[in-house]
């Protein structure tokens, strides 16, 4: 993931504005536990979707899935620091925005289940399966099966 962040660097050295490249940053560096670093550029990304261009449907549309994967991040980051309504917030507006997106499902699970809330974590592991735009990767699909698998067992 390093790597990933390493490269979403060097293109935002190159377009300090570049919308996907912080929002993909930030996004990298909330999963790897670098909550302020992560806030940081995702709030850029929410800031720079916020005042891009939008002359037809498509782009009001396509900025609205990138707001939506900025607020994923960010419920990560906030989760990853503590701020556990704060996260939760995040990820309500992600769903509001993107309610077919499998991660935010995903990520708010693990939230739950954080916070001793396994009926909600159960649910969302559930829903995060059935989301498809975009869907599970195969990690993270075995991750949620085996969180179901374990609950279903005990």
């Amino acid at each position: 993931m390093h790597d990933a962040a390493d490269e979403y660097a060097r293109a935002i050295d190159l377009d300090p504005t570049d919308l996907l490249s912080r929002s993909g940053r930030g996004q990298v560096l909330a999963e790897l536990g670098e909550s302020a670093r992560a806030i940081e550029d995702l709030d850029i990304a929410l800031r720079i979707a916020e005042t891009a261009p939008k002359p037809d449907d498509s782009w009001r549309n396509w900025c609205k899935h990138v707001e939506a994967f900025a607020r994923r991040g960010r419920g990560v980051a906030l989760a990853t620091s503590g701020q556990i309504p704060l996260a939760m917030k995040e990820f309500d507006a992600s769903i509001a925005l993107s309610p077919d997106n499998a991660w935010v499902y995903l990520s708010r699970a693990a939230l739950y289940e954080r916070i001793g809330d396994v009926d909600r974590a159960l649910i969302d592991y559930r829903t995060s399966l059935e989301k498809t735009a975009p869907p599970l990767t195969p990690l993270q699909k075995d991750r949620a099966q085996a969180k179901i698998q374990a609950a279903d067992k005990s």
